[in-house]
């Protein structure tokens, strides 16, 4: 009698703390690393990854090898092709700006001949209409829109959405 009652009990707290957001932790979304196309300057490279913050879906976005300027960040829905932008991002020097420290930070090489590299960082919201799972290809392109980095998000199968059977 004791046991069907205890059962019953552990049962009852399983259920409320399911219902209350204490189910199992969510799968970190893994890094997207944004390739160079033929038009990026050599050595560009660049990650993306997916953040959820305060319940709102940002995108954390790293590039280095990128000239100081504008750029123009944005996604390729899987649902339809359609591009999203996702907003502009600017590349700073922080040796040329007095006091500039916005998340960018600088490294040279030996000569000053040789082109100065920039490593820059950032998180832009995304659009509430925008489903992270309808991603297809994360894109950075001049403003002209020539795309000079582009990466597309690895397929990943979370535990929840896996099917059973053969």
């Amino acid at each position: 009698m004791k046991t069907r009652q205890i059962a019953k009990v552990l049962l009852a707290i399983a259920a409320c703390s399911a219902l209350s957001g204490f189910a199992a932790p969510t799968v970190p979304e893994p890094d997207i690393p944004l390739r160079p196309t033929a038009e990026a300057p050599p050595g560009a490279s660049g990650v993306a990854r997916f953040e959820t913050e305060n319940g709102a879906a940002t995108l954390a976005i790293t590039v280095q090898g990128l000239s100081p300027g504008p750029y123009r960040l944005s996604a390729v829905k899987k649902s339809d092709q359609s591009v999203v932008a996702l907003g502009p991002i600017v590349i700073t020097d922080p040796a040329a700006t007095p006091g500039a420290t916005a998340g960018g930070s600088r490294k040279e090489r030996s000569t000053p001949h040789q082109p100065v590299w920039l490593k820059f960082q950032t998180k832009v919201s995304l659009p509430s209409d925008l489903s992270l799972a309808d991603v297809a290809e994360i894109k950075v392109a001049r403003q002209d829109g020539v795309i000079l980095l582009s990466g597309r998000p690895p397929h990943i199968v979370h535990p929840e959405q896996q099917k059973s059977g053969p």
